[in-house]
C-alpha cells in the first residue's frame, strides 16, 4: 500500500512539473482535477481511498491544501458537518470577521465569491452559523439576507408574517385571522 501511495505522490509531483506549478496557488488557479485524476489514474484514487485534494496534500505536506479553492470539491464533501464548519472558519479568517455580529452583514453573494455557494443547499446563513457557534443565538432581524427575504428559517418567516399581519391591524391566532 505504501508503494502505491509513494507512486501516486510522485505522479502528483510529475503533473505539477509538467504544468509548471510552482506553488499551491498554481494548483488552485490552474488545475482541473479531472485532468489530474486522468493523469494519475482513477483506480489509484479508489485503491487508496483518497480524494485528489488529499493526495495533493500528501505530496505537499508543508502546505495546507484548501479543498474548496480547487476547481471542484469531491462528491458529498459538504454533506459532512466538519467540512462546512472548516469552511466557515476559513471564511471568517479570509474576509476578516472578528466578532459574531460581523456575520450579520454577510450575504450569499460574498459566500459565492469565496466558493461557499453550495452550502446554501444545507441551510441559510443563520443555520450554518449554528453549526459553527452552537451556543450562540443569531438575531435574524439584523441579517441582510433575511431582510431581503432569502431565509429558510420557517419559525422566523412565520414571526415576520405575523408581525406584518398585526401591522395591517389583523388579529392573528393559530386558527384564523380577523380584522381588528
Amino acid at each position: 500500500m505504501q508503494n502505491k501511495v509513494s507512486l501516486a505522490i510522485s505522479k502528483v509531483r510529475k503533473y505539477a512539473e509538467i504544468n509548471n506549478y510552482q506553488s499551491i496557488k498554481d494548483w488552485y488557479n490552474n488545475c482541473k482535477l479531472k485532468n489530474l485524476t486522468d493523469f494519475i489514474g482513477s483506480e489509484i484514487f479508489r485503491e487508496l481511498n483518497l480524494q485528489p485534494y488529499q493526495l495533493i496534500q500528501k505530496a505537499y505536506p508543508s502546505e495546507n491544501v484548501i479543498p474548496w479553492k480547487l476547481d471542484v470539491v469531491p462528491p458529498n464533501f459538504w454533506d459532512q458537518k466538519e467540512n462546512r464548519v472548516s469552511y466557515l472558519k476559513w471564511f471568517e479568517n479570509e474576509i476578516g470577521i472578528k466578532e459574531f455580529s460581523d456575520w450579520y452583514s454577510i450575504t450569499w453573494s460574498q459566500l459565492n465569491k469565496k466558493r461557499g455557494g453550495s452550502l446554501r443547499k444545507y441551510n441559510d446563513i443563520p443555520g450554518l452559523l449554528k453549526e459553527l457557534y452552537p451556543e450562540r443565538e443569531f438575531d435574524h432581524s439584523l441579517n441582510k439576507e433575511i431582510k431581503k427575504g432569502s431565509s429558510k428559517d420557517i419559525k422566523f418567516q412565520r414571526k415576520l408574517i405575523i408581525k406584518a399581519l398585526q401591522n395591517l391591524k389583523l388579529k392573528v391566532s393559530k386558527k384564523n385571522l380577523t380584522l381588528v
